[in-house]
């Protein structure tokens, strides 16, 4: 999933968490709506990006609705504007304050590892215990 889609719907989820602070809330909220705003000035306030994001916050949990959503900011190449980026990242910032440091993967070994490989489609062989003898 792109950062943008996933900023929405991370807004979109948080804005129905009842664990969070009026004043988290409120950040989040207004980040969202910056970074919908600036998808709304930049593709225009009846475009398809939009209408999908307005489908999509009427039922959030739709996964139907996600997915329109991925095909519309894919469409428009939206994933490569670095102003709906920083937006996005922003607004996953404030959802995921944990996770904003981290990187792409969060690995953690709670006991002994041997031979971890950790990559979208890494290609290693490993050989464990003893060697062939030539």
């Amino acid at each position: 999933m792109d950062p943008i889609s996933t900023a929405i719907i991370a807004a979109l989820s948080a804005g129905a968490a009842s664990g969070l602070t009026e004043a988290s809330k409120t950040a989040i909220t207004d980040a969202y709506s910056r970074l919908k705003d600036l998808v709304a000035r930049k593709f225009g306030s009846g475009s398809d990006v939009v209408q999908a994001i307005d489908q999509l916050e009427t039922k959030p949990a739709s996964s139907g609705r996600r997915e329109m959503l991925e095909e519309e900011i894919s469409a428009v190449q939206a994933i490569d504007d670095e102003e709906l980026l920083a937006a996005a990242k922003h607004v996953l910032t404030l959802v995921q304050p944990q996770q904003a440091g981290m990187g792409k993967f969060t690995i953690q070994n709670t006991g002994p590892v041997q031979g971890q490989v950790i990559g979208d489609h890494p290609q290693v062989t490993q050989h464990f215990g003893d060697l062939p003898s030539s």
